[in-house]
């Protein structure tokens, strides 16, 4: 495990790791826990799907297109998200090593 470090060191981060471990499902919550902004990410992630939904919903009638919902859906999961995560990680990283700095 010393290539992650621990969770609750005052360290600078390892960026270009973080952003890729933001890409992976569940290991992002790492990644987040790192620079401890989980709390912000799982809100943003929740606002996220629920955002999607109500488009979703105001898009379809889901009972004949949910063939096309679970497309959608797809994109939500593999695309949309992780891009999302890794953008804020890319931010936070940052600002946490510059916090350590002063």
């Amino acid at each position: 495990m010393k290539i992650f470090g621990k969770i609750d060191q005052k360290e600078k981060v390892n960026i270009p790791l973080l952003i890729i471990l933001s890409f992976i499902p569940f290991v992002c919550c790492y990644a987040f826990l790192r620079v401890q902004k989980f709390r912000k990410m799982m809100l943003i992630n929740l606002a996220t799907i629920l955002i999607f939904v109500v488009y979703l919903v105001l898009r379809y009638d889901l009972a004949n297109h949910a063939s096309q919902v679970l497309d959608d859906i797809k994109w939500l999961n593999y695309a949309i998200i992780p891009i999302i995560d890794g953008i804020l990680i890319y931010k936070w990283a940052k600002d946490w090593n510059q916090k350590l700095l002063t």
